[in-house]
């Protein structure tokens, strides 16, 4: 799949069609280019081939395609709101506030560790599930491993062995009665 356009990533964002109006020629640049900057991340995260033909992972299936642009479009959302440094660092601040008590004064933000343990490809619920869908089912696997829900199972063999036949098995009495 090609890097989605920008026509059909402003026809699922409201907030980027008004951000990046088709008739701003240098905003409509700086939309492709954040798109086009976007997508080896999303591919890299679902295993999914978007952007040039050279890009490595399996090709998107038709019917995942208004997925993978709806990811797009949210992902650029938010890079559009916090485009700025300091625009970052107040959004940052304010996700990542863990709890708050008014008397005394106190508040608690999530640290780096708190992050690593929430287990998701995007700190969106909304982006998230739209990139797990996305996911291949190798990559799939490959997070659930590296996140710790799911367990290597060890190769087995079932030998089958007829019962009836052994002393003190079922349906033979035991001794002497």
């Amino acid at each position: 799949m090609d890097t989605p356009s920008n026509e059909e990533v402003r026809e699922r964002s409201e907030l980027l069609s008004q951000m990046y109006p088709g008739s701003d020629p240098d905003r409509d640049r700086r939309l492709g280019a954040l798109l086009a900057d976007d997508a080896p991340v999303v591919s890299s995260l679902t295993g999914r081939r978007i952007g040039p033909p050279d890009t490595p992972g399996e090709e998107v299936p038709a019917w995942l395609r208004p997925v993978a642009i709806r990811a797009m479009a949210l992902r650029a959302e938010r890079h559009a709101v916090g485009g700025s440094a300091r625009g970052r660092r107040s959004t940052l601040g304010s996700l990542n506030l863990r709890s708050f008590t008014a008397g005394p004064y106190s508040e608690s933000y999530f640290g780096p560790g708190d992050a690593a343990e929430w287990r998701v490809l995007d700190p969106d619920p909304a982006v998230h599930e739209l990139l797990w869908a996305l996911c291949t089912e190798e990559m799939r696997r490959y997070w659930l491993r590296l996140w710790g829900r799911l367990a290597e199972v060890p190769a087995f063999g079932v030998q089958s062995f007829d019962w009836r036949g052994a002393p003190g098995a079922y349906g033979r009495r035991r001794g002497p009665v």
